[in-house]
């Protein structure tokens, strides 16, 4: 089995604006601009960049969400086809900037969980794969019972986590997880989602505008700007020793610690 989980290969995303009056060249926002990444069994890596850089385009594409333009992304070194669909949303889980967004809001705790088991024919207790994955995220078992609105932010990405884990996936994607989060209740998730990592072997892809989040969370990281990845490398090396400008600029923006 390749170490090699997902690989986007020149990968290009464009989005069209018909309502501007302008030539058909003009119209086109290029999104993501020939990025070629491997994720790798156990890889803990942080993509970076500003908002607009195209980190949540390129995410929505190497989730199957988004068709690229142009490129390809291979699955355990396969292209995607019909038949290897329920495999890869097994394999590879999401989590989001909002996650009350992808709830159902009539949906019962208990329900949302459950979606990716029954959608998937997970076999299995689901009662008590739901109980356990509550006890996982920090959630005490009494909220089961309660709808996305009866929740706080924190408690919303909680559950977020738990039914992103419910499939028993390998990789997982967190899209800006922490970003509508307040300060503590950000790292109290931070902290979550390091130690779930750690529990459960999860290649972890983590995209993100902040360096201390991905300096707790990520060994590898990739800088974008502009649709491309500007720089990448271990996060020791890129944020001690930046090799392109903008890098050396995000860093100077923000200050962070790394430990020894």
């Amino acid at each position: 089995m390749t170490s090699v989980i997902l690989s986007a290969q020149h990968v290009s995303k464009a989005f069209h604006r018909s309502w501007l009056h302008t030539p058909k060249s003009a119209q086109e926002v290029q999104a993501v601009v020939d990025v070629s990444l491997d994720i790798t069994r156990n890889e803990h890596l942080g993509i970076l960049g500003e908002s607009g850089s195209g980190k949540t385009t390129l995410a929505r594409v190497l989730l199957n969400l988004e068709t690229p333009t142009s490129g390809s992304v291979l699955f355990n070194g396969k292209q995607l086809e019909a038949q290897s669909m329920p495999e890869f949303r097994r394999t590879v889980q999401a989590v989001f900037q909002d996650p009350a967004s992808s709830f159902n809001p009539r949906m019962r705790v208990a329900d949302i969980i459950r979606e990716p088991l029954r959608a998937l024919a997970i076999e299995g207790n689901h009662d008590d794969r739901i109980d356990d994955l509550l006890k996982q995220v920090d959630l005490d078992s009494q909220l089961r019972s309660r709808f996305p609105h009866q929740l706080s932010g924190g408690q919303r990405q909680r559950v977020a986590l738990a039914r992103a884990l419910a499939p028993r996936p390998q990789l997982l994607i967190a899209d800006e997880p922490f970003s509508a989060l307040d300060v503590l209740t950000r790292d109290e998730i931070v902290s979550l989602l390091k130690r779930l990592a750690d529990e459960n072997d999860l290649t972890l892809v983590v995209i993100s505008h902040d360096l201390g989040v991905v300096a707790q969370l990520c060994s590898q990281v990739a800088v974008m700007k502009d649709g491309r990845i500007v720089e990448s490398g271990t996060v020791r090396e890129v944020f001690l020793t930046p090799r392109n400008s903008f890098t050396a600029e995000l860093l100077q923006a923000v200050p962070f610690l790394l430990n020894d």
